[in-house]
């Protein structure tokens, strides 16, 4: 009868694999799964020898090296062999405090060294970023990686936004998620778009900071060359955040993003309007979207009213309504939810206007679970989001119809705003 000792290392890591706390497996976790973990390989390793190598990996799979804290731990990754084969998650977090410090380390060797990465979150300097991801070439690892956040922040760069590029182009296993946020002034240097897509990645995110009005060019330039990486029928989830957001880079892509559950633009007040024009002609191509949100990025900046006479205010409401059945008799829509920093005249109106769009979807199609839309209150120069929610009532409907339930709610960074003010309680509204 076989005992632990003699199992297969493969069996071995099967058992560890389950045993792992974290159920996400990435580097973004609660310190206390890193630390359950940690109690558990030390303990692994413990029970015969073949278990010691995956107890090993358990202890040290997902490393989160905070530069500033334990820059010690990076260096022992680099200058311990024997430790780089065991990470397959790293976080490294690098201010520009420790950015000289860090950059007198080997940092072109990070990717190098390690030969089984799942994935990395980099929060770095520009500086600390471009030295890691030039090393992406002779680091033939890296395209088995399945998601890389990256977090430039700290301080623009002219080059850096190429080396990011660069970097993502051998980077042909990212399928699982990629996030890049970089700040960007005029003159950087962008690549040229490919001109086929490799990338067939689930998740993206883009954050484009503009430091100064005459860098449009260029954040419109580094979108389009960051979207053609990407397959667009292979993506579920996109967030886009920028203050220049030109559809007619944008749009082709959405557009191809047949697949596409959940979409977030957080735009300009000056791009807003097209951008919902643009959203709106969308709407009914995307049959699998459940998610929409479309917000300005500005937290004090006033939201678009759409006036009764407002051609676009009837046009979303056809837009929502039509998705129910789409455009040739397609099937229903799956939208569930809709946020859009938009004002109407009045909350009767919202109530309204919403039924309306509700009686038209029908009782047989998609169903919109989820509306909020944004009320400007000028003297108080404070924003308010107003949460329209449908929840069909219990046993029999009343007339056949459903109950809706107006209540007011607040985003987490408005919530110590908002409750220095005395704002009136919205009542429930029956139809």
């Amino acid at each position: 009868m076989p005992s632990l000792s003699t199992l297969p290392l493969d069996i071995v890591r099967i058992i560890v694999d389950y045993l792992d706390p974290s159920t996400r497996r990435i580097t973004s976790e609660a310190p206390s799964v890193s630390r359950a973990r940690r109690d558990l390989g030390r303990q692994v390793a413990l029970i015969a020898p073949n278990f010691v190598s995956a107890g090993t990996d358990l202890v040290w799979r997902n490393v989160v090296v905070g530069f500033h804290r334990n820059p010690e731990l990076l260096e022992r990754i680099l200058a311990d062999k024997w430790m780089a084969p065991h990470v397959k998650q790293l976080h490294l977090l690098v201010g520009a405090r420790d950015a000289q410090a860090a950059l007198r380390l080997d940092l072109a060797r990070v990717l190098v060294l390690l030969g089984r990465l799942d994935g990395c979150i980099f929060a770095v300097t520009p500086a600390v970023a471009e030295v890691i991801l030039s090393s992406v070439r002779a680091a033939p690892s890296v395209a088995d990686m399945s998601y890389l956040e990256l977090d430039t922040t700290v301080s623009p760069s002219n080059s850096v936004p190429a080396t990011i590029l660069g970097a993502l182009s051998h980077m042909l296993g990212l399928r699982r998620r990629v996030a890049v946020s970089l700040r960007l002034t005029f003159g950087a240097i962008v690549p040229v778009p490919l001109a086929a897509p490799i990338l067939r990645t689930h998740h993206v995110m883009l954050e484009v900071e503009e430091l100064t009005p005459d860098a449009h060019p260029t954040a419109a330039a580094f979108l389009a060359s960051y979207l053609a990486l990407f397959v667009p029928s292979a993506m579920s989830s996109i967030v886009l955040i920028s203050d220049h957001l030109p559809y007619s880079i944008l749009g082709p892509f959405l557009l191809a993003a047949t697949n596409l559950t959940h979409l977030t633009i957080y735009s300009s007040r000056a791009d807003f309007p097209s951008l919902l024009d643009s959203v709106i002609n969308l709407l009914s191509h995307l049959d699998h979207l459940r998610s929409l949100k479309l917000a300005l990025r500005a937290y004090n900046a006033r939201p678009l009213v759409l006036e009764r006479s407002d051609p676009r205010r009837a046009a979303l409401g056809l837009a929502l309504s039509r998705s129910s059945v789409g455009i040739g008799g397609g099937g229903p829509s799956a939208l569930e939810s809709v946020a859009l920093d938009v004002d109407f005249e009045q909350r009767g109106e919202l109530v309204a206007w919403l039924d309306e769009v509700s009686v038209r979807r029908g009782e047989e199609g998609g169903r919109l679970k989820s509306w909020r839309t944004v009320e400007w209150d000028a003297m108080r120069e404070a924003r308010r989001e107003v949460w329209l929610v449908r929840s069909a009532s219990e046993g029999a409907r009343q007339s056949g119809r459903e109950r809706w339930r107006l209540g007011e709610g607040e985003s987490s960074d408005e919530v110590r705003l908002l409750d220095s003010l005395s704002f009136p309680t919205c009542a429930a509204v029956e139809s």
